[in-house]
Order: structure tokens, then C-alpha cells, then sequence
């Protein structure tokens, strides 16, 4: 019913082809979808939640007085020692971050900050996902020394994200300081730092630390943030946005060095004993993985079902409906309605009007010749062999003309006029021209 109402189709359409073009997942992967996420959430749980033990009691599965727990954490199939833990609350509402944080909302603004930027102290940070790998890099710049950096290759994407490789990138960044801020001669010449990071979620995680993933690393960061001013307490110490891929020296070669990072090549790593063991899985990549799961699994139930010839004819693309999504959310909402219908052949047409026995034939009441289905009415019929020549000039006659019609634009004008002029859905739609195409037509 809510894809019905979404798409604006009638009630006869299949069911399952209007939800996959919407974006919903069959009933039951959804139920699944909400059971994992539970899960998940339930295994992060802290040691003073009232869930943390029966949870963890769940994770052994029992042949005999088994609980729908027990199943649940089953299905998750991870173990909980080596998930992440998030604590509900973090800190106190008068709580303030011993770091200044700036996020310019423009672009030009952000660019302009980072031309203006003579702080001494430089430091740049990235994370970065690939070959099914996750990495971080820092790169310190010091007035003429040459540049220090630290890398880092946290395990596979089915256990970490890539924010958590920015957050890692951070906890580098203030241990390279750290390192550097032992001697008091280079105490002595710092007076402020500038870190930049590209990822905007990083940043306001340690301005406004929440219940989210990775908070575990956060904390780590505000760790090192501490023993950094209880080092050097004059040291003003600035977080800042920076634009990746806009040719910032800094930014590009903390990018390069977070490849390399994924390739296992590490450095700089003796000091930081936090990164020495294995880190804990993510709750927001076990969820990425179980959902990449569920959409496989759609697409081969939808591959499989009997109705997948008729769903491929309309977009060849099918099961992905991307392009197709993108397309009506593109128009009005009357527009998009009209085009759902003439594609799954369930509209006010003759043949779909004599199956729900609303007519008594199903022959085109303007030729007389053929059935009225939707590729007679738009490209066969004669009556309207005159306001077809636009139509053909975009439609051409054949087994994928329906598909042309969700996915070409200018297939979709031309399809919208021809509809208007031939007065068709008048009784059902109404006037289905712009107020632009009103006035051009006048």
C-alpha cells in the first residue's frame, strides 16, 4: 500500500515490482533488516546496560529453552569480546573540548582559511577505503624540517568504515605531537597547531562526542588532546575542514600515504600502544555487510520470480532501479503517476478497462483496429498518426520502446505532450502540461 501510494499506481499492479522501483526491500529481508540492527546495537551495549549479560549469556546458542535472543545473536554471528563498545553517555553537559573546531560552511571560505594559515605547526590527516582495506595517514609539517608521517592499516571494510580511519588518522596526528612536544625546545616554538582533516563527521565527533560508532576512538582522541596540553597548557591546538582533491599539498600527500597505508606499509607506530592490538569490530560495517547480504538476496529472489521478464521489458536495467528512481523523483508528482501505469500496463486503456469488466471491449474506440494496450496507443494507433511524429522522433517501435519511456527525459516531454494533445487521461489527470509548456503552446 505505501509503494501504491508513493508511485500513484492502482491496486492491481504486482506488488513486488512496485516496491523494488520505490527502494523497499520484500517484507521479509525488512523484518531481518530490523532484527540485525537491534542486534547490533544490543551487542555495543556497555557492561552497566541491563541487556549486557543476557546478551552476552545469548551469544552460546543452547539446544533446549532458547529464547528469541538466543536466535537473534545467532544470526548476527560475531563475537561480542570483539565489538566495539558505545556508552550512551559520554560526557557531562558542561563538558567542553580543550581544542578549537572550525568548519567553514563554504567552500571558498574553507579554501581561503587554508591559503591564510601560517601556523608553524601543520598537521594533515586522511583515512581511506580500498582493496577491501582500510587505512589512515598523517603527515606533520614543522616549519622547514622535513615532514614526519605515521601510517596505519586497520583491518578489512567488513570490520571497520572509513570514518573510523579518519578518527585513527586523529589519534596519529596528537601522537606524532606528542613526540614532538617532549623536547622543551620544541615546546618552546610551538604555539599553536593546526590538524586538517578533510571528513567534517571526524571533527564534530570530537566537538560533540555522541553514542556512535567508533566512540571508542574518539575518546582516544580526547586522550591525546589531554596529555597534549598538560605537555605544552599555552599550545592552542585548531581542528580544521579541509577540501580533499583540491590540490592542498598537505591533504594530497596524507591521501597518497593512507594508500600506502592500506597495502600494510606502516610507520611511526612504536609509541601508540592503543594501536598496537587488534581494534574492535564496527557496528556500523557489521550492518554495511548483513545489508549488502539482504540486497543480494533481494535481487536473486527477484531474478528468480516469474515476473522478472515483464519487470526487465520495462527497464532493462532491472533489478536496479536507480535510474529509474532518479527519473521520477525528477517529476510531478501527476507525471510520474501516468508514467508508472503506461509502463506496468495497468492504466485507464481499454484492455486494462475490459480485464476489470468497466468495458465491454477491449478494441481502441479511435481505430477500431487492435486492442488499446499502451504500444498501440502511443506508437500504432492512426487516428493519432499525426501527433506521433514527435513522439516517434524519440520513441522508436519495438520491444524496449517501454523502457525508453522511465528513462530518456526528452522521451518523457515528448510523451507528456502527446498525452495532452490527445486528450487521453483528461478525465483522470487533469491538465498535464507545465505552466512553461502552457505558455509555449499558446
Amino acid at each position: 500500500m505505501a509503494a501504491i501510494q508513493t508511485l500513484g499506481a492502482l491496486k492491481t499492479i504486482l506488488s513486488n515490482l512496485l516496491n523494488t522501483h520505490v527502494g523497499f526491500l520484500p517484507i521479509n529481508i525488512r523484518v531481518q533488516k530490523v532484527c540485525m540492527k537491534a542486534t547490533a546495537q544490543i551487542a555495543a551495549l556497555p557492561k552497566t546496560h541491563l541487556l549486557h549479560k543476557p546478551a552476552r549469556q545469548a551469544a552460546t546458542f543452547v539446544k533446549h529453552h532458547y529464547s528469541s535472543l538466543h536466535y537473534i545473536m545467532k544470526a548476527l554471528g560475531e563475537d561480542l569480546k570483539m565489538v566495539e563498545t558505545i556508552e550512551v553517555v559520554r560526557k557531562g553537559p558542561g563538558w567542553r573540548c580543550l581544542a578549537k573546531v572550525a568548519i567553514d560552511p563554504m567552500v571558498e571560505e574553507a579554501m581561503e582559511r587554508e591559503r591564510n594559515n601560517e601556523t608553524n605547526t601543520r598537521i594533515y590527516t586522511n583515512g581511506s577505503g580500498q582493496k577491501g582495506m582500510i587505512g589512515a595517514a598523517v603527515v606533520l609539517y614543522r616549519g622547514f624540517n622535513h615532514p614526519k608521517v605515521a601510517r596505519k592499516c586497520l583491518r578489512k571494510e567488513e570490520d571497520h568504515i572509513v570514518f573510523e580511519g579518519e578518527c585513527i588518522g586523529q589519534v596519529l596526528v596528537l601522537e606524532l605531537l606528542r613526540v614532538e612536544l617532549k623536547s622543551r625546545r620544541v615546546t618552546r616554538m610551538v604555539a599553536s597547531i593546526s590538524i586538517g582533516t578533510d571528513n567534517q563527521a571526524g571533527i564534530c565527533a570530537v566537538e560533540d562526542p555522541g553514542p556512535g560508532t567508533g566512540q571508542y576512538l574518539i575518546n582516544e582522541v580526547l586522550n591525546g588532546i589531554q596529555r597534549i596540553r598538560r605537555i605544552g597548557s599555552k599550545v592552542d591546538i585548531e581542528i580544521q575542514w579541509t577540501l580533499g582533491h583540491q590540490g592542498i599539498a598537505g591533504n594530497e600527500r596524507a591521501d597518497r600515504e593512507a594508500k600506502r597505508a592500506v597495502e600494510g606499509n606502516k610507520i611511526n607506530m612504536g609509541g601508540t600502544q592503543f594501536l598496537q592490538k587488534p581494534l574492535p569490530k564496527s557496528k556500523a560495517a557489521i550492518i554495511a555487510r548483513h545489508k549488502k547480504v539482504w540486497c543480494s538476496t533481494a535481487q536473486t529472489k527477484l531474478r528468480a520470480s516469474p515476473r522478472f521478464e515483464k519487470a526487465k521489458a520495462i527497464d532493462l536495467d532491472f533489478p536496479n532501479t536507480a535510474r529509474i528512481t532518479s527519473t521520477l523523483l525528477s517529476l510531478p508528482c501527476k507525471h510520474a503517476s501516468l508514467l508508472v501505469q503506461l509502463c506496468m500496463g495497468h492504466c485507464p486503456l481499454n484492455t486494462y478497462l475490459c480485464c476489470i469488466q468497466k468495458v465491454n471491449s477491449p478494441l481502441c474506440t479511435a481505430c477500431s483496429e487492435a486492442p488499446k494496450i499502451v504500444n498501440h496507443y502511443l506508437l500504432d494507433c492512426r487516428t493519432h498518426s499525426k501527433h506521433q511524429c514527435s513522439l516517434h522522433r524519440v520513441i522508436c517501435p519495438g520491444p524496449n520502446a517501454l523502457s525508453t519511456l522511465l528513462s530518456d527525459l526528452n522521451a518523457i516531454e515528448a510523451e507528456i505532450t502527446y498525452i495532452h494533445v490527445t486528450r487521453q487521461f483528461e478525465r483522470s489527470f487533469g491538465d498535464l502540461l507545465r505552466p512553461a509548456e502552457m505558455r509555449d503552446t499558446q
